[in-house]
């Protein structure tokens, strides 16, 4: 799925979406969130807002990059409202502080690293 998405080979990316649906695989968030760039990519951005609605509708949690690509390609075409909405969700199911968490924890080994 990412070749075909970064090869601009979005036909290819749709029709194994499809396929995978046919089959009743289920998603990832990973999978979710190649096609949603791919969306946003050609300028889809309903359909990539209805991708994240039935993401959310199969319980498959985004990821920070789910909200990242979605809030910065709607918030560019003006839906902030929208963007807001997913800054909100992103903060309050913790995926901030989880991210900020982590690059402390990275930063104080770099720390200890050049004090020893």
């Amino acid at each position: 799925m990412d070749g075909f998405v970064s090869n601009n080979d979005f036909r290819s990316a749709i029709t194994l979406l499809n396929d995978m649906q046919n089959r009743n695989l289920k998603l990832d968030a990973h999978v979710y969130t190649v096609l949603i760039k791919a969306y946003m990519k050609i300028g889809n951005f309903s359909k990539a807002k209805s991708l994240y609605e039935t993401m959310i509708k199969d319980k498959v949690d985004p990821t920070f990059v789910t909200y990242a690509v979605l809030i910065d390609g709607h918030a560019r075409i003006g839906e902030l409202d929208f963007s807001r909405k997913l800054l909100t969700e992103l903060i309050s199911h913790g995926t901030m502080n989880q991210i900020t968490y982590n690059k402390g924890n990275i930063r104080r080994n770099d720390n200890s690293r050049s004090k020893a």
